[in-house]
């Protein structure tokens, strides 16, 4: 019983290893040893240092990926506060439209109540007046002519005569708001 030796590839008989063997020790290697003075050692290479890797284009594809996505939805945000800022823009327009033109329907109805022709129409039909056939001016009498000169620090050349059609347009309205409530004789 017993096997056939083994032949190693260079020629030489294999050693037998028993099956119960301790596994085989390594051996340690010899250090290198130093080059013959004046010859370089040419099993040298350069290195990269250690710890120091390069990101892959992977890496940079999915950074890159990020960076594009935070990108548009920073802009989705600013065009949503756009669109908010001009629909409240477009509600404060309509507020301004609606108002100008209930101004304007106030100014109309303003000024067809002040018209000259609806108030005569008012004091003839509502109000019963008739147009007088002469008009008469009053003076004011010494004693409320004196009264209006203390209250108001002016003197008076006499009493005043009544003014020429023409005057009456150009009458300075002071004077008679100053002398109306002296006039007022309680009727």
């Amino acid at each position: 019983m017993s096997e056939p030796l083994r032949v190693r590839s260079g020629g030489a008989p294999a050693r037998r290893i028993p099956a119960t063997a301790a596994p085989p020790r390594r051996v340690p290697r010899e250090a290198p040893r130093a080059p013959a003075p004046g010859r370089p050692r040419t099993d040298l290479r350069v290195v990269e240092a250690p710890g120091r890797r390069r990101a892959s284009s992977s890496t940079w594809a999915v950074v890159g990926v990020i960076g594009v996505f935070i990108v548009l939805f920073g802009l989705a945000a600013f065009h949503t506060v756009l669109v908010q800022g001009q629909q409240r823009l477009d509600d404060i327009d309509r507020e301004v439209d609606a108002e100008q033109a209930r101004y304007e329907r106030q100014r109309l109805a303003a000024a067809q109540l002040e018209s000259p022709a609806r108030i005569v129409d008012a004091a003839v039909n509502e109000l019963g007046m008739v147009e007088p056939e002469t008009t008469t001016y009053l003076t004011p009498s010494g004693a409320i002519e004196a009264e209006v000169e203390t209250r108001v620090g002016t003197t008076s050349q006499g009493p005043a005569e009544p003014p020429a059609a023409s005057e009456q347009a150009t009458a300075p309205v002071g004077s008679w708001m100053t002398i109306k409530p002296y006039l007022d004789d309680g009727r």
